[in-house]
This record gives C-alpha cells, sequence and structure tokens, in this order.
C-alpha cells in the first residue's frame, strides 16, 4: 500500500472534531494516517493530493444497512413498509447467485463510501433459506473494496408473513397453508453455521467481521435461540 500526503486541507481534528487553525497536510503511512502537520512544515512524502479546498475528517459509521436491497433502488418508490418488505423478503427466495450477491453488496459499499463512511453494520437478510456461499460473497465484496464492515446474518424461523397485522383474519386459509409450505432451513443448521462466523469472523480480530443480528421478535417464535459472541443464548419471552 503506498504512501499518501494530503496536502493543503483544513481537518477536524482530536476527540472534539476541533477545526484546525489552517491549512494542514496529512501524512498516510500503510494506509493509516500517521501524523497531520501545519501545510508546508515538511516535505510530503509519497503520492501527493491536493486537497485544497477540502474538510478532512474521521470516517462516519453507517449502523443500520441491508445490502440485499440494493438490487431494489428506485423500483418501488412510496410503498409502506408491508408491501416493501414482500418485494426485499419474499415469500420464495429470489435464486440470486454468489456473484449477483457480490455485485449487490458493492453498490451499497460504493455508495457509503462516496458518503463519507468508512465503517459499515450490514443487517443482511438470508431466510428463509441460508446459503454460505452468500454470505461469503458479501464478505468478500466488503474486504475487496476495503470498508471496515460488521456482515449480521438476519434470520427468522416464522415465514415472513406471519410477521404482519390481521394475517389470519384477512387471509383466505388456502392462502396460508400455501404461503406456509416455504422450504427453511432447520434452526440448528443457521446456529452452526452463525456459531462458526463468530470463530473465524470475530470483529475484535478482523476488519470485516460477524455480528449477531437476531431479526424482530415478531419473525421468531417466543424464546428463540440466538447467538452472541459465540454462545447459544434465549431471547425473554417478551423478545427483549
Amino acid at each position: 500500500m503506498s504512501d499518501k500526503t494530503l496536502i493543503g486541507c483544513r481537518a477536524l481534528l482530536g476527540e472534539d472534531a476541533q477545526l484546525s487553525d489552517g491549512a494542514v497536510d496529512i501524512f498516510i503511512y500503510g494506509g493509516r494516517v500517521q501524523v497531520i502537520h501545519p501545510t508546508g512544515q515538511i516535505p510530503p512524502v509519497g503520492e501527493v493530493i491536493d486537497a485544497n479546498r477540502s474538510l478532512a475528517t474521521p470516517g462516519l459509521i453507517n449502523g443500520h444497512f441491508h445490502s440485499h436491497e440494493h438490487f431494489h433502488k428506485g423500483r418501488y418508490d412510496n410503498v409502506a413498509l408491508e408491501m416493501w418488505m414482500n418485494y426485499v423478503r419474499p415469500v420464495t427466495p429470489l435464486p440470486w447467485t454468489p456473484r449477483q450477491v457480490y455485485l449487490r453488496t458493492l453498490i451499497g459499499a460504493i455508495e457509503t463510501l462516496r458518503s463519507g463512511a468508512t465503517t459499515i453494520c450490514d443487517n443482511m437478510n438470508v431466510s428463509p433459506v441460508l446459503n454460505p456461499e452468500h454470505v461469503e460473497a458479501a464478505l468478500q465484496a466488503y474486504q475487496d473494496i476495503g470498508l471496515r464492515a460488521h456482515l449480521g446474518i438476519t434470520l427468522f424461523d416464522k415465514p415472513i408473513f406471519r410477521g404482519m397485522p390481521f394475517v389470519d383474519e384477512e387471509f383466505p386459509p388456502e392462502m396460508l397453508a400455501e404461503l406456509s409450505k416455504g422450504e427453511a432451513t432447520p434452526p440448528a443448521d443457521v446456529l452452526d453455521f452463525a456459531r462458526g462466523l463468530a470463530r473465524d469472523r470475530h470483529p475484535r480480530e478482523n476488519r470485516v467481521g460477524y455480528i449477531a443480528a437476531p431479526s424482530a421478535p415478531q419473525r421468531c417464535p417466543l424464546g428463540a435461540a440466538t447467538l452472541h459472541d459465540g454462545i447459544s443464548v434465549r431471547h425473554p419471552p417478551n423478545g427483549g
């Protein structure tokens, strides 16, 4: 990774993000900011980037993000949440390839970087059928683009339509029966996969890592098991 020097910018400095008194030069070695000096105090090194009229800030953190939605932007405007979720979390999963998952993850990652964020928490839907290759494709996309990313696999063991109000009252019985036929990965297999991610992709040790990300309680039975730091735990009955 080549050395770089950003010259002539203003910067937000310190724990309180105070604006620098004047222009500064930012020296980056090995992909990390190593030192910041007033402009011209010492000669630049490596690639010189003219940052005049620019403001350098610490990277932002996007704490709520869904990479599985990034082929849907602009296609379904102004729809209610329940309708939107039928598109992005359909009862019958769309047959994505790992390459398509990789590309849709890159789309969101590019937007993230362009907006100034350098860390992301991605709650990626993999239900009802878990495909480990899709998860690996998303992790690889973040690795390739250089973001710090925490990927959680959103899981639920009730069909998505069961989380919507008045389903039993409004849906015909034959439709409910048909919707309930969908294939789903057994919860034990999901937990085994999550344990492996927690072991091999812990965020303390990996720039691109795994975080536990259970879905909302209305999509899981009361007392549903989830995973925290590699340990199987139980939700209290109130779903908290």
